[in-house]
């Protein structure tokens, strides 16, 4: 669990990078911004965990 909560903090810190710099180099702005690309990164990523889940469950995998 801590890995996951690591990895979600480190996403979200590079997403906020990559955003300010596009932010300031084409002079958008950067919150609405931000958040567009948060959203869609955290929910693929929340949506391939449960595809995950459900393929462990159909198909007996413990790892």
């Amino acid at each position: 669990m801590a890995a996951f909560v690591v990895m979600i903090a480190t996403v979200i810190v590079v997403i906020a990078v990559f955003n300010y710099y596009v932010s300031v180099a084409t002079d958008v702005p950067f919150g609405r911004r931000f958040a567009q690309m948060a959203a869609v990164s955290l929910g693929v990523a929340a949506i391939s965990f449960l595809i995950g889940i459900a393929a462990k469950g159909l198909l007996g995998i413990d790892v």
